[in-house]
């Protein structure tokens, strides 16, 4: 409305609410779909007591979030800054994800496999998903 910009969420960026960042608006962490102020703030100490987040998959390995957060996280585009291919990120992320406790078996997978290389969602889809998470 006013001709500001908004940028997408970032893990090492963004914290709790939204911020001024030269010229433009940083999304808030707790805006996002399935994160909220818990895991916002789980986040954010995590990330100044041992510094940024590499990836998804570190993100999981230090703070333990549920699937379904790291999944907004990752749709929102807050790991584009470490990951720019969200499909990977997902990927990433999964390896460090524990199987849910209904009796579903784990993939073995490890990080040494490394991640395929994966098609990018469209801007589009990349659009939509945003959407989904941010409303």
């Amino acid at each position: 409305r006013f001709g500001v910009p908004f940028l997408n969420p970032c893990v090492n960026g963004s914290g709790m609410s939204c911020a001024p960042q030269g010229g433009s608006v940083r999304l808030g962490l707790r805006f996002i779909k399935d994160v909220g102020s818990g895991s916002a703030a789980l986040i954010l100490e995590e990330r100044e007591r041992h510094g940024p987040y590499a990836s998804a998959g570190d993100l999981v390995r230090r703070t333990g979030l549920k699937p379904q957060a790291v999944l907004s996280l990752v749709t929102a585009g807050a790991f584009d800054g470490v990951t720019p291919n969200r499909r990977e990120a997902l990927w990433e992320a999964g390896l460090y994800t524990r199987p849910a406790r209904n009796g579903q078996m784990a993939l073995s997978l490890s990080m040494e496999d490394g991640v395929p290389e994966l098609e990018d969602f469209t801007d589009r889809e990349k659009m939509a998903g945003e959407y989904r998470v941010m409303g």
